[in-house]
């Protein structure tokens, strides 16, 4: 059966981890492990829409500067608050959403390595892997929405990806998830992120279309 082989790969990788256990990569693991974390994510929250807010209060402080209509300094505050709240709402959707199928699935986690590192609830899909991804992909879409250079963009997105696939490998390293976990999780964040940031293009052209 096709879960049998799956299974099977997982312990396999499992194994192979095993192979790469140091002291110096499990203190880089666990401290980049927590990238993915709640800490991480809360972290990443706070900062990200920080960031957005002051962008868009400078662009609508921008707008007054140049002498346009009060209703395009409104425009750009209202964006700036819809694109800041889409941050807190994805990562949400995200975690609600592992959350569900983790109790569904109800996988046991493997805890291979309880030397390195042992976790409590569910395995399918990586929590971690979910969420990291779902932040990298914000990341992504505020790239790609930039002014900068196509060929930066290209260099700022794979390594973005590489990120949060180095993130999620940090887990098979400390045997607290299998690899299906792991992929599952990775593919479950970008999907999230991306229908996500589709809905605040969305609702930047609403915004656009009524004011």
């Amino acid at each position: 059966m096709m879960i049998d082989k799956i299974q099977i790969l997982d312990n396999n990788i499992i194994e192979l981890a095993k192979t790469f256990h140091t002291e110096q990569n499990t203190k880089i693991a666990k401290f980049l492990t927590e990238f993915g974390g709640k800490k991480g994510v809360i972290a990443f929250t706070i900062i990200t829409m920080i960031i957005i807010m002051i962008y868009y209060m400078k662009k609508s402080k921008e707008k007054k500067l140049h002498k346009e209509e009060d209703v395009s300094m409104f425009k750009a505050r209202i964006t700036g608050y819809a694109v800041a709240l889409s941050v807190p709402i994805t990562l949400g959707i995200a975690v609600v959403t592992k959350t569900v199928i983790k109790m569904l699935v109800n996988r046991p986690r493997p805890n291979a390595f309880p030397e390195i590192m042992v976790e409590t609830g569910k395995s399918f899909p990586s929590g971690h892997s979910t969420g990291v991804a779902a932040m990298m992909t914000i990341l992504i879409y505020f790239v790609i929405i930039s002014d900068m250079n196509r060929v930066l963009k290209y260099i700022l997105v794979t390594l973005l990806v590489l990120f949060s696939i180095v993130i999620a490998s940090t887990r098979l390293y400390m045997g607290v998830h299998y690899l299906s976990d792991v992929i599952a999780g990775l593919t479950l964040g970008y999907i999230i992120g991306t229908l996500c940031m589709f809905g605040v293009e969305k609702a930047k052209k609403i915004i656009d279309e009524k004011y």
